[in-house]
């Protein structure tokens, strides 16, 4: 190169951008480049939401694949029953790496490095410092350039969610994100007051599309992940921006919470690029009120950087969710007596409540068919981690939620969950599909 890179903010032509021959100078190549990386920040954010949905894909297959493995264990010895019995209850669903798929993982790692090879185009191109060129007929397709090479690399930089409500440990630490507690191993010396029923829980995700789980300890000062146990399952949301729900303590599976007891929630946050953790130290207050607290969840998933490019377009105000159809099956036996050889059976039912976005305008037969076999599935994967492996009742509610053309199925599925031994008998569709037929015609 016979002339150095100017390291600083210019309006000059001449740069070499990428490669060596690549030396747009003509009006004429540079909206050639500017049009080339227009296409690569278009690539990589399609790629991006591509890699989104195939995580949702591959996360539901994952679950198919892996919640029929059936318990091969020898039955326990008489004098040992009682005491398995006592103990399974108490067991704590620990943190463990999902199962290898080559098909999942050697295809999310294709997509990655792609992914990543073109934020780095961006920031080569970037680093040129070139703002726009001399010849003012183009000069809005290169802002327009810079404005989506600006867009690309916020996305790929700036990935993460901070939990609003209640307080976390400590400040966010962007870093530390991957690592248990946002990288905060000791308890906070001020501790929030949370109700046991009618709290929220608030966060801020930069991610259009992700799954979070909500875990709890009572340990006093909690250091690994082991000291937690799940309380929600997985919950999936599309959404960008603030995020809140509803967190009723009293209705989880957590057990033994008491008044003025202190506890300590986790929530495990995956965007689709690995599992990030932030944690709250808690102390349960039944006269707490978070109602003063701001409930509302954002309606738009534009990124704040795509909001730089189309800030003169007026974000479409959305209507709320519409109950469109529901439908409930009551609690039904699904072995008989003599088909299992039972050592432990839970005192309570344990349930679960799973969303699942339709993509097309209408739902059909097999969406709603598939929602409740994906819900009952993830239920039998959870329990296996108590080590119970049959469900002796099973009951669920589905409902399905309209948004204009937009489609949303709740499941909420409902079981018995016990522990039999030997090889299991064939495993019993969820009770009552053929009600599913009726949701169609509404």
């Amino acid at each position: 190169m016979t002339a150095m890179m100017k390291n600083y903010l210019h309006f000059t032509a001449g740069d070499t951008l990428l490669f060596q021959t690549w030396h747009p100078n003509s009006s004429g190549a540079i909206a050639g480049a500017c049009i080339g990386l227009v296409l690569v920040g278009l690539l990589e954010r399609w790629l991006s939401a591509t890699r989104a949905g195939l995580e949702s894909y591959w996360h539901q297959r994952t679950l198919a694949l892996t919640s029929h493995d059936a318990s091969e264990e020898k039955c326990c010895e008489d004098d040992t029953a009682s005491e398995k019995s006592g103990s399974a209850a108490g067991r704590k669903i620990t943190r463990s790496v999902p199962p290898f798929i080559a098909a999942h993982d050697v295809s999310r790692g294709t997509i990655y490095a792609v992914q990543t090879l073109l934020g780095y185009i961006l920031m080569l191109a970037a680093m040129t410092f070139e703002a726009a060129p001399q010849a003012s007929n183009i000069s809005s397709i290169m802002r327009f350039s810079t404005a989506l090479i600006l867009t690309g690399l916020f996305a790929a930089v700036n990935a993460h969610f901070q939990l609003q409500f209640p307080p976390p440990r400590g400040v966010f630490v962007e870093d530390q994100e991957p690592n248990f507690c946002d990288g905060y191993d000791s308890v906070a010396s001020n501790r929030t007051s949370f109700p046991l029923s009618g709290g929220i829980i608030s966060l801020n995700s930069e991610h259009p599309q992700w799954t979070a789980a909500v875990f709890i300890t009572n340990a006093s000062n909690p250091t690994s992940f082991d000291n937690f146990t799940q309380i929600t399952s997985f919950f999936q949301e599309t959404i960008e921006g603030t995020f809140c729900m509803s967190f009723d303590l009293s209705q989880t599976n957590a057990t033994g919470l008491t008044n003025g007891e202190n506890v300590t929630i986790q929530i495990l946050y995956d965007g689709g690029d690995g599992n990030l953790f932030q944690c709250a130290d808690l102390t349960l207050d039944t006269s707490a009120n978070v109602s003063s607290q701001s409930c509302t969840n954002t309606t738009s998933s534009s990124s704040g950087a795509l909001h730089l490019v189309m800030l003169f377009k007026l974000r479409r105000k959305e209507s709320p969710w519409e109950v469109a159809e529901r439908k409930l099956v009551d609690p039904v036996l699904m072995y008989e007596e003599e088909e299992l050889d039972l050592d432990v059976v839970n005192q309570s039912d344990i349930c679960g409540t799973y969303v699942f976005d339709v993509k097309k305008h209408d739902q059909s037969e097999a969406d709603l068919r598939n929602a409740v076999v994906i819900a009952r599935q993830q239920l039998l994967q959870e329990i296996a981690t108590k080590g119970l492996n049959v469900l002796l009742t099973e009951s669920w509610n589905l409902t399905v939620y309209r948004q204009g053309k937009r489609r949303r199925i709740e499941v909420r599925y409902s079981g018995r969950p016990a522990h039999a031994c030997g090889k299991l008998p064939l495993i019993h569709p969820p009770p009552f599909m053929e009600v599913l037929r009726d949701c169609l015609r509404s």
